[in-house]
């Protein structure tokens, strides 16, 4: 019988001594493709585990999270002098928000980037303080650009710090309106650079959902659920139909309901909780890939603004060239691997359009 794996994680009762040898494996290979691993070893009470080299690999992958994590712990209290050195107001999103303020142990959340959110008018000064300490874009490394897109984009490209660590300025947290209104109330409502949990909850489900297409995996079901502890699903559908967002957050709360409780729904909405479940299960296997007549003026116009021309364009254009047939190769092995699960997600799409 295949294990459930949140219901495994949350269930007190269960611990990995209670786990064949085939389970535990089965469920660390899935925990590994989430990269949802530390959290499921603490929760199973792994280090005591009944089989030594069952004991000891979970010593050895904690000791590997513990120095990770400091690392990136760090840069996240570094990022957040720099931005109050100029007085900027700002918050921390995702896994660095919980990482601070949500998980019990901050080891818990995987945080492969460290994402943060600041007004529009804040952008310009917030890239021009992390150019000034050493950070730099991944693509287009030379470029300083500190221009946005507002309409079609909703962060700068990419940085990463003198210390290797990827940082995702945002300007806004969804697509949906000309004008972000759960931006300005998450900036306005945060304590300690941390946005409250209903508005937290909003933004995560919206990123699984809407801009990941649920390719991010259960690691988003594990935040909803620790989110859920500080605030009721109902005032979260509820703060959501400010920004029109009331069904896709349900949607995702009832994915999570699906998964961690079993809890059955009609047939119309089970058939797409299935099909959502089974993409949220798969994890990050299909890689989208969009490009038209226009993504060379859209790319130089996010990486280098008006400096473009200031910039060696041979190095830029090939820089892009690599970019794009990078991501063009793995979305075509995707579609190739994955014919079955591109079908269903195409029409999530199209139940998500129907819910706008």
């Amino acid at each position: 019988m295949r294990l459930n794996l949140l219901k495994t994680i949350f269930d007190n009762s269960i611990t990995s001594s209670s786990l064949s040898n085939n389970e535990l494996e089965g469920l660390m290979k899935t925990c590994e493709k989430h990269r949802i691993k530390q959290i499921f070893i603490d929760h199973m009470d792994m280090v005591k585990d009944h089989r030594a080299n069952y004991r000891e690999y979970a010593k050895k992958y904690t000791r590997y999270s513990l120095t990770r994590d400091l690392n990136i712990l760090s840069e996240i209290d570094k990022l957040a002098l720099l931005l109050e050195s100029r007085k900027i107001n700002f918050v921390f999103l995702k896994g660095a928000a919980f990482k601070k303020a949500l998980y019990k142990k901050s080891t818990f959340r995987d945080c492969r980037d460290i994402d943060v959110l600041v007004s529009t008018k804040d952008v310009k000064p917030t890239l021009e303080t992390l150019f000034e300490n050493g950070y730099k874009y991944v693509v287009a490394q030379e470029s300083r650009n500190t221009q946005i897109d507002y309409e079609n984009s909703h962060q700068a490209p990419v940085l990463f710090s003198p210390n290797g660590q990827y940082v995702e300025i945002h300007y806004r947290l969804t697509m949906e309106n000309k004008k972000c209104l759960i931006s300005d109330d998450m900036l306005q409502q945060q304590k300690n650079y941390i946005g409250p949990n209903s508005l937290n909850l909003i933004h995560i489900a919206y990123h699984a959902l809407i801009i990941n297409k649920l390719n991010n995996g259960l690691m988003s079901l594990i935040d909803i659920n620790y989110l859920l502890n500080g605030t009721s699903k109902n005032e979260v559908i509820h703060a959501a139909e400010k920004y029109n967002l009331s069904g896709k957050i349900k949607h995702m709360i009832e994915l999570y309901e699906f998964n961690l409780f079993n809890k059955q729904f009609n047939h119309n909405k089970t058939e797409i909780l299935l099909i959502s479940n089974e993409l949220i299960h798969a994890g990050e296997v299909l890689v989208g890939f969009k490009a038209h007549s226009r993504s060379l003026n859209i790319f130089k116009k996010k990486y280098l603004g008006k400096e473009g021309g200031k910039l060696d364009s041979l190095r830029i254009n090939i820089s892009f060239i690599r970019y794009i047939f990078n991501k063009l190769f793995f979305h075509i092995v995707s579609v190739i691997k994955n014919p079955n699960l591109w079908s269903k997600r195409n029409r999530l799409k199209k139940y998500l359009k129907k819910e706008d």
